[in-house]
């Protein structure tokens, strides 16, 4: 496992590479021959924030959000993804990426990155609840009843979303 990390960490421009490399991860934790555990350190933080923010390939991209998402499920976790850079990449997913896959695995990444203290205070400090309002209301306007192109914010966003304070008001 650790070739897979040092060879998407020194080969970050390749795109094959990468796509390899997280479908690699991608199978051992579907099939739990490796731990979760064994993921949740640094190196792969930065493996998994490096392809987010650097490549625009969706077979790279959906591979990198569902290993975050995964992964997010872990306080410890989501602190690393703090560190390296995670926050600022999925705030930026909604304005880079048009694709529905993705915006809404950015959502439920966003739902357990608001778990960890760090982390919300570092969303709220790049406009968390501002570009979920837009993405909301731009989402209701251009959908026009058509469900199957919704994206669906997950419920404790939305409260969090809805609740007043000084700042957003």
């Amino acid at each position: 496992m650790k070739t897979v990390i040092w060879a998407l960490k020194n080969h970050s421009e390749n795109e094959r590479v990468q796509c390899i490399g997280f479908h690699v991860i991608l199978q051992l934790m579907r099939r739990y021959t490796i731990p979760i555990t064994f993921f949740l350190n640094k190196e792969c933080a930065i493996v998994i924030i490096a392809a987010i923010k650097n490549f625009k390939s969706y077979r790279v991209q959906w591979r990198a959000y569902t290993i975050m998402m995964t992964l997010s499920c872990n306080l410890s976790m989501c602190v690393e993804f703090e560190k390296e850079g995670g926050c600022e990449a999925i705030m930026n997913t909604f304005e880079r990426v048009g694709n529905r896959f993705l915006c809404q695995t950015a959502l439920w990444i966003l739902n357990y990155l608001c778990k960890e203290e760090n982390c919300l205070q570092k969303l709220l400090e790049l406009g968390l609840k501002p570009l979920l309002r837009n993405f909301i209301n731009k989402q209701c306007n251009s959908t026009k009843g058509n469900y199957k192109q919704l994206v669906l914010v997950p419920l404790e966003l939305r409260n969090f979303c809805k609740t007043n304070d000084s700042e957003t008001t």
